[in-house]
């Protein structure tokens, strides 16, 4: 019998504590479960980078229209979370054991084993098995803990880990990607603005450049996402939300929602205040009931800033047309949805099952109440 239990155990080792240490290999090239859709399943959403190079500690989760997403690691989809807001309901990740997918809620997370990290200077290794993941600790050192545990471990460092860690390197790719894109793809008329994640960038370019390698393709990718992007939004003015700033209807930090971010600029006393909000609703609320919050004294009202929700960028909010009654939810639930132009709201209706568009002076108080569930404002 114990033959046979020291019998098994050693297979357990061998399955699971592979090439660990220093030599453990996260690059999983064959039977690998990709689940984005085709044109975009290779590549890491945040990253770009090729899935199977990080496969063992590959996560996945949902976007807001429901379609998967996929990550090279905990850290980027700690990312996309702040960032796009992506649903962690059935997010999944590799078992290192089977390199199969399994419910994050059901796995056992190893963390700060003498494993390099992904992104994260503290490495996180999932397993199904609590006895893998005691053999993988016994070779490799670390704690076990939960999927919630790694996680807010990730959302701590994650300022931290998404550094550049070479940024004379990162740099030297710029250029590459400057140079390839210049010669191969400059006569492409190529929209920044329209893309959440760098991975269905790589696709279009992957069609509408000439013939490009994968590593020729990920350095042009690099180079419009982090360089040509930024410098579109620098040009194309966001919501400016600081850290501390609270939306004074609910209470919450606006920061975390900057793809919602509204903001009210006045003047009072002869002086400029603004107030933020974590949406169009929030917003109106204010706009239409101050005292309700607080705010008592006159205000001499001089700009009304929301987020066009396919730019992003900061647009009047008295000239934008709101989309209402859609499938799509922002931080307070149903949602005003604002665009620049009327036929970025029609097609955003239509994709999405919009009711209604409407102009900011019609957007009344019981429109407001519905949106919230309410019958009437009383």
């Amino acid at each position: 019998m114990k033959k046979l239990l020291l019998s098994t155990l050693i297979i357990q080792f061998l399955l699971i504590g592979v090439s660990q240490g220093s030599d453990f290999n996260k690059t999983v090239k064959k039977d690998i479960e990709l689940v984005q859709k085709e044109d975009i399943k290779t590549w890491c959403a945040v990253s770009g980078e090729e899935l199977y190079k990080n496969y063992k500690t590959s996560h996945t989760a949902h976007d807001y229209d429901g379609k998967p997403t996929q990550y090279a690691s905990l850290s980027y989809l700690v990312f996309d979370v702040e960032e796009n807001h992506v649903k962690l309901q059935n997010s999944k990740v590799v078992d290192v054991s089977s390199n199969k997918l399994i419910p994050t809620k059901d796995a056992y997370y190893v963390m700060g084993s003498n494993v390099k990290g992904t992104k994260s200077k503290i490495s996180k290794l999932a397993f199904t098995k609590k006895e893998d993941a005691k053999i993988f600790v016994s070779k490799n050192g670390g704690n076990i803990v939960s999927f919630e545990e790694a996680f807010a471990e990730a959302e701590k460092s994650l300022k931290e880990d998404m550094k550049p860690s070479n940024p004379k390197k990162m740099q030297r790719e710029y250029l590459k990607g400057k140079k390839i894109y210049e010669a191969k793809c400059s006569n492409k008329e190529i929209d920044l603005k329209v893309y959440n994640w760098i991975n269905y960038l790589k696709a279009d370019l992957k069609n509408q450049c000439k013939k490009l390698k994968e590593n020729q393709l990920h350095s042009v990718a690099l180079y419009l996402w982090n360089v040509k992007r930024i410098e579109n939004r620098a040009v194309n003015k966001i919501v400016e939300v600081r850290k501390e700033d609270k939306c004074p209807v609910c209470g919450m930090f606006v920061y975390k929602y900057p793809k919602w971010a509204a903001k009210l600029e006045f003047v009072k006393h002869e002086h400029k205040h603004y107030y933020v909000f974590d949406g169009v609703k929030d917003m109106i609320k204010f706009v239409h009931n101050p005292k309700k919050y607080n705010e008592h004294e006159k205000m001499i009202e001089q700009k009304l800033l929301v987020t066009d929700y396919y730019t992003q960028y900061a647009i009047d909010g008295k000239e934008a047309f709101y989309v209402v009654g859609s499938d799509t939810l922002g931080p307070m639930g149903n949602e005003l949805i604002p665009f620049k132009y009327e036929e970025d709201a029609k097609t955003f209706l239509k994709d999405h099952q919009g009711t209604s568009i409407f102009k900011f002076s019609e957007i009344t108080s019981e429109l407001i109440c519905k949106l919230d569930g309410l019958e009437t404002c009383e």
